[in-house]
């Protein structure tokens, strides 16, 4: 059985420029089009990325059914990236007030 993947660059797709996470998720539902069982995200012609878009891209990459891969990533959207991929992890939002301190004023 073999596998079909589809490029696609993302600097003409979206921008040079990735700022926003809408335009990562819009990203997404263009992968959501594509019939091949394999996403390659192409980022020849990427000047610059944001905490935010990468943020968005490495959550949503996570969550995705089809296998995705990176190729053409500049130094800097890679650091970014990864720097992104470490904090996009699930988090528990709540707070055990009981290994909290009362000081009484």
């Amino acid at each position: 059985m073999s596998t079909s993947a589809k490029a696609f660059i993302i600097s003409e797709i979206l921008s040079p420029d990735l700022a926003l996470r809408e335009s990562a998720a819009r990203l997404f539902v263009q992968f959501e089009d594509s019939k091949d069982s394999a996403i390659i995200v192409d980022f020849k012609g990427v000047k610059s990325i944001t905490r935010s878009f990468a943020h968005e891209y490495c959550r949503r990459k996570r969550e995705y059914a089809k296998r995705i891969s990176e190729m053409h990533v500049p130094i800097n959207v890679r650091k970014m990236m990864t720097a992104a991929s470490q904090t996009s992890s699930p988090r528990s939002k709540s707070l055990e007030l009981d290994s909290v301190p009362v000081v009484v004023l």
